[in-house]
């Protein structure tokens, strides 16, 4: 499993770390849909780079993916725990 490093709490180093994460891959033992995914982190960033409320924490903690099994995915671990630290730096975003 994957670690991270905590994230950074300022907007545009939280930013450029969005864009540059990459989770493990997975097939046939359960992943998360990709393109949720990164759908969901794409919906992030321009919320953190606009004059928008930016995703509240829980929002972070809460927002479910479709589960795949036959096709590739992101690993569930992987994007829970990178979820854990982003609703973190977002709680104190400065």
């Amino acid at each position: 499993m994957r670690s991270f490093e905590p994230l950074p709490t300022e907007r545009t180093a939280l930013i450029r770390r969005i864009e540059k994460v990459r989770f493990t891959p997975v097939r046939f033992h359960g992943g998360y849909d990709e393109r949720e995914v990164d759908d969901f982190l794409d919906a992030l960033v321009m919320s953190l780079a606009s004059s928008a409320i930016p995703f509240t924490p829980a929002r972070i903690r809460d927002q479910a993916f479709t589960q795949t099994r036959f096709k590739r995915g992101y690993s569930i671990e992987n994007v829970d725990e990178f979820r854990r630290l982003l609703a973190d730096a977002v709680e104190h975003l400065r």
